[in-house]
């Protein structure tokens, strides 16, 4: 039995901090999109996987999960999007919703955050934080 994971963002996050011990794993199953393309079909190349063409067509595969690894000033928007399609779980980099950038959370922030946790309650999507660099084995600048 395969694990379906979808991966919404192939910037360096992803391929520096995800896609090297995701596609070690003989049962997971990757499908990329990715705003550029092109970042999406390198992935392709160096991990394993497929691309999507649309933010939609993530929905068609049926993934067990879904890693939101855009940039955080992108993500209410990409995230609202998703939850669209009542995804089954969505895992979001660290600050969930930032649209200033990280160093520049504002209280809207926490409140587009807020609504976005709600919708994905509402929807039975499951939802988790997660940090990439706790576990690095790489220095931290």
């Amino acid at each position: 039995m395969s694990i379906k994971i979808a991966v919404i963002g192939t910037g360096k996050v992803a391929r520096n901090n995800y896609l090297p011990f995701l596609s070690k794993e003989k049962d997971v199953v990757l499908t990329y999109f990715s705003r550029t393309r092109s970042k999406a079909e390198e992935c392709v190349q160096e991990f394993g996987g497929r691309v999507v063409e649309a933010m939609d067509d993530v929905h068609a595969n049926d993934p067990d999960a879904i890693l939101v690894l855009t940039p955080e000033t992108q993500r209410y928007a990409v995230a609202a999007s998703l939850l669209q399609g009542k995804p089954k779980r969505l895992f979001f980099e660290k600050p969930l919703v930032a649209q200033h950038g990280q160093d520049q959370v504002c209280e809207d922030d926490f409140h587009n955050a807020t609504d976005l946790l709600q919708r994905a309650k509402r929807s039975g999507t499951e939802t988790a934080m997660v940090f990439n660099y706790r576990s690095s084995s790489r220095p931290h600048a």
